[in-house]
């Protein structure tokens, strides 16, 4: 049935090398029987190579567990859904479907993606994928509104631009969708154990054989681009020539005969060895040199400006190899200089940044943990001592290389685990951002954004909430002015703190300035801003004490002054806010059970208050899932 589907979509045209990849195994199959046949022909076997047609022909027409496989991985890549769901419901059994997390969790990620898919790809109706993702929310998905790690999805269908917003820009990376198809891979090949498992020996040597021949195409490949590289190069080498000679020409300065033979002939050589003997010369001068002008001038700055990146790319790819971290660490915490160990903490932070995402990142961030770069690992070691005396010395531009780092660490989530290791290093930061005061420096801003996404943790978020942080986020708040990034975060930082019950009663005190500041933010032009300060309201005026406050201060009315004008999406959140402003009852944003959290989920990251999806429909994208 699914094969009469797959041929009626064939002839659409869409994802062809997708579809043509998905037939890679059947080709495979047909190369190897013809191959099995020529040999034993050749051995003059013929009954035998007639009863191998005709059970190879019935073997094909059947459908098998590679095929189905195949057909899996064309819907994902193709945005199939209902095709995809259809052979899910009817291959994938119900006691997995139903009773699996893994598999429960695969749908609803792989459900996600089909939402985005039209977003990603300009292809298909996004008003029907996102209507199919809220009815599955509605329905199969509800049971996992209580998993913190997929809450934000059910955020999604009311978001206007989701690629735009921080909580699902990963759903438009690239990286995510290779690891999400790969998790689907795996996840048949356990359900349909025979489909990529024991292959012949004949069928390992013949794949073998054309990976080989993979190889070989490619490194011919690669030769044959770095002969295009050069003969490029050598073509800008003489167009900067000549317009230097055009240049001359205008300037009063003759151009000899002789001078433009040389350009023809270089111009104009082979490519062989004639090529290499006349570019290892250096090229004949005209008569006169001539004046640099406009464009000569920017004609070369181009050609370096070219050379100097292609020579940090290649030099990049170059630097796989494992470096000496022994060294490296030792020179952090050595007596080299100021300077020198700013420059290393950059070049650290260079390598994690400018690497692709997906494996190589990955990769790079292992080595970094594997290797406790920073000592997080080792509570008690002299190198974390060390680490912590970087955060508090007085050359400025040390300390701010050192907080980019741990920025940059924060986002990434092997990153976050591993700092979470350390409470003294994440105390250090805290110190070191409350001491930056007066201006909104580089080291302030960039200890800020590491503390706000290692806030995503139940047990770290707690101890920043006792070390004062809503009191520093009150006075932050309040002075003026601040950059949009400190802005930003520090109102994501106040979201994450207020959606713990410890964090609201932290934050009665300083309830009044806290409700005026997310006050005069509430018509703000940044729609991310302004979901971390729905996100806060929601969550403070669930305390029946900061509710009077905020009646006191007529914030009812500032919410009514931000309703008009405001898009559909933030209409609703405000709406809400306000009957909640109304409602005299313990509000629906008091984490009551926040004090219990067990041991295991101390250190889960979290994205929002738990709570039954019909809450969550309307509350949680007002909680604003944050840029991890």
């Amino acid at each position: 049935m699914m094969g009469m589907i797959w041929k009626e979509r064939r002839g659409c045209g869409c994802c062809l090398a997708t579809k043509v990849s998905a037939m890679a195994t059947g080709d495979t199959n047909k190369e190897l029987d013809s191959l099995v046949a020529e040999y034993l022909e050749s051995r003059g076997l013929k009954k035998t190579v007639s009863t191998f047609y005709s059970e190879s022909k019935e073997s094909r027409e059947s459908t098998s567990s590679s095929d189905l496989q195949s057909e899996f991985v064309v819907a994902f890549e193709c945005g199939e859904r209902q095709v995809f769901f259809q052979l899910w419901a009817e291959h994938v059994p119900a006691r997995l479907r139903d009773g699996d997390p893994t598999a429960q969790h695969l749908e609803c990620s792989v459900s996600a993606y089909f939402a985005v898919y039209p977003l990603r790809t300009g292809t298909g109706n996004r008003e029907e994928a996102m209507a199919a993702f809220r009815t599955y929310l509605e329905n199969r998905g509800s049971q996992l509104s209580q998993n913190t790690e997929l809450a934000s999805l059910f955020a999604l269908p009311y978001v206007p631009n989701p690629s735009n917003h921080p909580s699902f820009k990963k759903l438009f990376l690239e990286s995510w969708t290779v690891e999400l198809k790969a998790r689907v891979i795996q996840f048949l090949e356990l359900v349909f154990p025979n489909s990529s498992t024991n292959k012949p020996n004949l069928v390992k040597l013949y794949l073998k054989s054309q990976r080989d021949g993979g190889v070989m195409v490619q490194e011919d490949c690669v030769s044959k681009l770095a002969e295009m590289q050069n003969s490029y190069h050598t073509l800008v080498g003489i167009s900067m020539e000549l317009v230097s000679a055009l240049e001359s020409a205008i300037a009063g300065r003759p151009i000899t005969p002789e001078y433009i033979q040389s350009i023809c002939t270089r111009l104009f050589q082979s490519s062989t060895a004639q090529s290499s003997t006349a570019q290892s010369q250096p090229p004949p001068e005209p008569p006169k040199t001539p004046i640099p002008a406009a464009g000569s001038l920017l004609l070369r700055a181009s050609v370096t400006s070219l050379r100097q990146s292609l020579q940090v790319s290649d030099s990049y790819l170059m630097s796989e190899t494992g470096l000496d971290y022994d060294k490296i660490k030792t020179e952090l915490v050595g007596a080299a200089s100021c300077s020198s160990k700013a420059l290393l903490l950059q070049a650290l932070r260079w390598r994690l940044t400018r690497s692709l995402p997906g494996n190589q990142r990955d990769s790079v961030i292992s080595q970094y943990v594997g290797e406790d770069l920073l000592g997080c690992s080792s509570p008690n070691s002299s190198h974390l001592a060390a680490i912590i005396q970087l955060l508090q010395t007085t050359d400025h531009n040390l300390r701010e290389q050192l907080a980019r780092l741990f920025n940059t660490l924060a986002s990434l989530t092997g990153g976050r685990g591993y700092i979470s290791q350390s409470p003294a290093i994440i105390q250090a930061l805290l110190y070191l951002m409350y001491g930056e005061e007066g201006a909104d420096t580089h080291t302030r801003r960039n200890c800020l954004g590491a503390i706000q996404k290692l806030s995503l943790r139940r047990s770290i978020v707690r101890m920043m909430i006792k070390s004062s942080v809503v009191q520093y986020l009150a006075e932050c708040l309040l002075s003026q002015p601040h950059s949009e990034y400190t802005v930003r975060y520090s109102l994501a930082l106040l979201l994450n703190v207020s959606l713990r019950c410890i964090g609201k009663t932290y934050c009665e005190p300083y309830s009044e300035i806290l409700l005026t500041v997310l006050g005069e933010y509430l018509e703000h032009e940044d729609q991310e801003i302004c979901s971390y300060v729905n996100g806060a309201l929601y969550s403070l005026l669930a305390s029946p004490s900061i509710r009077d406050v905020a009646r006191q201060i007529g914030m009812e009315e500032m919410l009514q002054s931000a309703l008009r004008g405001c898009p559909p999406d933030v209409q609703s959140q405000i709406e809400y806010i306000l009957s909640q402003l109304g409602s005299e009852e313990e509000g629906e944003g008091s984490d009551s059970g926040d004090e219990g959290d067990s041991e295991e989920e101390e250190d889960e990251e979290v994205g929002g208050v738990r709570e039954p999806v019909e809450t969550s429909k309307k509350a949680l994208i007002s909680k604003a899932l944050y840029d991890c």
